[in-house]
C-alpha cells in the first residue's frame, strides 16, 4: 500500500520511543496527510515495530478509528517503563556545541508532550 506523505511519521518501537510523543506525531500526520480513520487503521501496523507490532497483530478485535486505537495503545504501553525511559532521556540529553539553546530545550518539550 502506498501513501503520499506530506509529513513523515517515524515507526514506534516501545524500547526507544515515548508513547505520548509518538501518538502526538501520529495525530499531526493524520491531519497533515488528510487521512480518514479507514486509512489510519489500514496503515497503522506499518508504523509499529517489535513489541508494538506483535501487540497489534495479537489483537482479535482492532479499533476502527484512531481514538480507539490510541486508547488501547496507551493502556498497553503507558506504564512505569515510560516513566523510567523519560527519566533516562532527561538525564542523558546533552546540548551540542553548536546547538542553539531553543533547539536544546525543544528536546525536553518534545519528550514531555
Amino acid at each position: 500500500m502506498a501513501y503520499t506523505l506530506i509529513t513523515k511519521l517515524d515507526k514506534f518501537n516501545s524500547k526507544e520511543n515515548n508513547v505520548q510523543v509518538w501518538l502526538n506525531d501520529v495525530a499531526k500526520a493524520i491531519t497533515a496527510n488528510n487521512w480518514d480513520d479507514a486509512k489510519v487503521i489500514q496503515a497503522i501496523s506499518y508504523f509499529l515495530q517489535d513489541t508494538a507490532d506483535a501487540w497489534y497483530q495479537s489483537l482479535t478485535v482492532k479499533s476502527q478509528n484512531f481514538n480507539g486505537f490510541k486508547t488501547e495503545f496507551l493502556q498497553y504501553f503507558s506504564n512505569n517503563n515510560s516513566i523510567k525511559k523519560l527519566a533516562n532521556t532527561f538525564t542523558t540529553i546533552k546540548q551540542k556545541d553548536t546547538e542553539a539553546v531553543t533547539t536544546y530545550l525543544g528536546c525536553f518539550y518534545r519528550n514531555l508532550h
